[in-house]
């Protein structure tokens, strides 16, 4: 015969190893869950800064289009209208609420950024072409590249530890058909 708490006490062992199982099954889960919401809120950032990125270069699109066909005073100077659209590019990342442009190139690793781009920077890296044929005008910009034909503004957008580049690459351009004044 047993004595009589041996039972007992193997029941309690017994009992114990079944709550732990429970317990680490429980937590088990719990990470799962807390793994699964931080995955999701990646998820959503990156597609939020997708989703910014889209939209800035529609903006910058429409932007582009709108200081090419923009109504100009006196004759037409593709200086005056280069001037125009470039300062209508410089602007749209504060519109836009992200970073302001930089002068970008492709390498192996990647985008490399380097100094700030500003208006001197984009004439060095811009071109108009305008083309009269009596009253109407043909006015293309384009963004060559710079002497290299390498060099290309770009911005950063940042969200929530997530980023992307906006970029107009060298060899992009607009163009518009305009009435002389």
């Amino acid at each position: 015969m047993r004595p009589a708490g041996s039972r007992g006490f193997f029941g309690l062992f017994a009992l114990l190893l079944c709550i732990e199982a429970l317990l680490l099954i429980g937590s088990s889960q719990l990470r799962g869950a807390q793994d699964y919401m931080q995955l999701e809120q990646k998820t959503l950032a990156i597609e939020k800064s997708g989703f910014e990125r889209a939209q800035a270069e529609l903006f910058l699109d429409a932007a582009i289009a709108q200081g090419i066909s923009a109504p100009h005073p006196g004759p037409l100077e593709a200086e005056r209208i280069k001037s125009r659209v470039n300062a209508s590019i410089l602007a749209a990342p504060e519109s836009l609420g992200i970073g302001g442009f930089y002068e970008c190139s492709e390498s192996i690793l990647g985008e490399t950024q380097s100094a700030p781009l500003g208006s001197s920077g984009f004439d060095a890296i811009s071109e108009v072409v305008v083309l009269k044929a009596g009253p109407l005008m043909q006015v293309q910009y384009i963004l060559s590249g710079g002497p290299d034909g390498g060099t290309f503004p770009c911005a950063k957008i940042s969200n929530a530890g997530h980023s992307l580049f906006l970029r107009i690459p060298a060899g992009y351009f607009a163009s518009a058909a305009v009435l002389s004044a």
